[in-house]
This record gives structure tokens, sequence and C-alpha cells, in this order.
């Protein structure tokens, strides 16, 4: 009687890796223009993601901006509020991390004890924490000792404005449910 072969086992695919972090699915205007943006993009894309849930829930101009945006999927909303974050980054600062600008009309900084400036990618001051408490990691006590030019100040680091940027965007978003208004 011959010896029956041993069935082998048969193998399983092995899945395919799924990349690490948020599916990047729009490049935003910043990349063409900013060597090292690539990183800004990644850290948007996480910051949407993790913070942005009223914005990720649409607004009631979104049609204005994205007429097909509640058919889109996540990934494809996230892609478009990153978009428009880099748009606004490119009005208020033209990419440019170490942009500062004197707000004339709006008195003093109620942290720096200084006329108020707009200051890094979203033109934010740093008496924006007063108000949106996740802006706290500007460090004014630190950037005092700095050069109002100098790139190390807390204010002018991309991923700390864009953070706290995309944050009070959020914010506004969910108090407001607009993406455009009139004033403020």
């Amino acid at each position: 009687e011959p010896t029956p072969i041993a069935q082998q086992p048969t193998p399983t695919a092995t899945p395919a890796p799924q990349p690490a972090g948020p599916q990047i699915t729009v490049v935003p205007l910043w990349e063409s223009r900013v060597s090292t943006s690539r990183e800004w993009t990644e850290h948007t894309y996480e910051i949407v993601e993790k913070y942005g849930t009223s914005m990720l829930d649409g607004t009631a101009d979104i049609k204005d901006f994205c007429p097909a945006y509640f058919t889109r999927t996540r990934d494809e909303r996230v892609g478009f509020w990153v978009f428009l974050v880099s748009a606004v980054v490119k009005y208020e600062s033209d990419f440019n991390p170490a942009d500062r600008m004197r707000e004339s009309g709006l008195g003093t900084d109620s942290v720096t004890g200084q006329p108020v400036y707009s200051e890094g990618l979203l033109s934010l001051s740093y008496q924006d924490a007063g108000v949106y408490p996740f802006c706290n990691e500007f460090n004014w006590k630190a950037d005092s000792k700095l050069k109002v030019s100098d790139p190390r100040r807390t204010i002018f680091d991309p991923f700390k404005n864009l953070s706290c940027g995309i944050r009070i965007l959020n914010s506004l978003v969910a108090k407001r449910d607009r993406i455009s208004f009139s004033s403020g």
C-alpha cells in the first residue's frame, strides 16, 4: 500500500503594507514654492484629521467652494481643507514662515505688551493663546530674547503656527458654520 503524501499547507498572501499617516489626496500650493514643505503637507493633513471635526462636517457655504463636497470621501474632504489652508497661507504670508506684519488697528498685544503683529504662515499673534488655549505653543518669554526676525521664534515655527491656525479655523467653522464671512 502506498504511503500517503503529506499535504503542504497553502501559503496565505501577505497583505500589502499600508502607508503610515494620512492618505494625501491633494497637493497644497506651497509644495511648488517651498522645498521643505512636504513636511508641512503631512503635518497639515494630520492636524485636519485630528482637530478638524467641524470643518470635515462641512459648512453652510461649502458648496460655494466645493460643489461636490458631500459626495467626497473623508480623505478627499481632508484634502479640500488642506488645500484651502495652503491658499490662506499664500494670502497671509506668501509661504514665508517668518512673515511679520504690524496690525495698526488692533492696539496692544495682551501677551507681549507691544503693538499686535500678525506672524508666521497663518498670521497669528501671541495673544491668540488667550482666546484659543490650544495655541499655547508660542513662547513669548523665550521669543522675546530673540531678534524679531529670528526664525527660531516659536510663533515662526511652521508646525506650531499651522496647528494653532487650523484649530482656530475649526473653532470658527463650528461657531459660524461658514468658510467666508464679512468681518472678523
